[in-house]
Parts: C-alpha cells; structure tokens; sequence
C-alpha cells in the first residue's frame, strides 16, 4: 500500500488519498483503515480496476498535520494472497485559523493556505510581513471567492470580477504590513479556496 508516486505526500486538507496496491483487491467490502491522529469523518471509494482506494474527507484534514494511515486488518488480493499494507504517511497544507475576520485576528500568510468562507458575509484576514511579498494568487473550488489587498493606513486594491484562478499585486505606494482580505463574490458560499504569495 502506498501512495502513487506522481502524487506528492503533501495534499490540500480537502484532497482524497489514493492508496495504491500492487494487485487487486478481492473482498472490497470488508476493508477498513485508521487514520492516527485520529480522523474519522471519512468515505471510501474504490477504483474499477479494485487496485486503488481513495480516503475521501467528508470534512477538511486538520491543516499541517502528519498523517498515518493503516489498515485494520489483512487485505487480500484476488488471488487469494496477502497484499503489503504497510502504513502510509502524508501531511497537510496549512488550514486558515478562525476566527480571522479582522485585522486584530488575522493569520500569517504561509506559501500555502487553504480555506472556507462560513458565510456570505465571512472575510479571511492573512498579515503579510514581508515587504518583498506584493504578488498573490487565489484558486477557488466550487465557490465564487475573490480577494484584495489592504495596506496598514486603509488602503485598499480595487473590487474584482470573479475569476477561479487570478493573481493580484499591490501597488508599490502601500505601506507594510499589508493584508490579504479573502471574501465571497457576490455572497456565494460553500466550497474552498487556495491562496498564498506569488514569489
């Protein structure tokens, strides 16, 4: 058992895990994994070719996090041998902390950060030190998020069009720190986004 070796063993909290097997399996419906630290709100589905099964969150992986997966029990291939299930490790990108919708509360913007608008009116605060750092690049899955900058004396980048992929620069009159204010476009709600700095 492992992961595919075109797949990085660090996901996003909302990514399913394939484990890999190096034959098929034969009895589908009586395998069952551990997920240390613990995580139980999880499903899993199983590929046509019964070789692959898929760890599918049903809530978000806590965000950087080292995970264990392992089988609870012997797996067998339809050949009515024993597969390896040796224990499987990945981790996850950073989660946005909340609260985070204010200034006073916001999170410190790592290269990488995921997360959810809780509602139509929800902002996500993410400080921004660095003064080198002016570039950023939000992704946003299965909701119409969008974003701006805001410098520390109240400036503000204008209002954008929704796009899923869009990168936005502040000017070079903005006064450190700067803030990168994630919201919904429009008060659409539910899915997630992905956003950091562009270097």
């Amino acid at each position: 058992m492992s992961l595919p070796e075109n797949i990085s063993d660090t996901i996003s909290p909302f990514q399913s895990v394939p484990l890999c097997f190096s034959r098929a399996i034969s009895d589908t419906g009586q395998i069952s994994f551990s997920i240390k630290p613990l995580f139980e709100q999880y499903y899993y589905t199983i590929s046509a070719t019964n070789d692959t099964v898929f760890i599918v969150p049903s809530e978000p992986f806590p965000g950087n996090t080292r995970f264990v997966i392992r089988a609870d029990k012997r797996i067998m291939s339809v050949n009515d041998e024993p597969l390896s299930v040796d224990s499987v490790v990945f981790f996850t990108h950073a989660f946005e902390r909340e609260p985070n919708n204010t200034i006073e509360t916001s999170d410190h913007l790592p290269k990488k950060v995921f997360g959810t608008l809780s509602s139509a009116n929800d902002t996500d605060y993410f400080s921004i030190r660095d003064t080198s750092i002016n570039k950023f690049y939000i992704i946003a899955s299965g909701s119409q998020t969008t974003f701006a900058v805001q410098d520390s004396l109240g400036s503000r980048t204008p209002e954008r069009s929704y796009r899923n992929r869009d990168t936005i620069t502040a000017p070079d009159s903005f006064k450190a720190p700067l803030y990168l204010l994630v919201f919904s476009y429009r008060k659409s709600v539910g899915g997630y986004y992905e956003t950091g700095p562009v270097y």
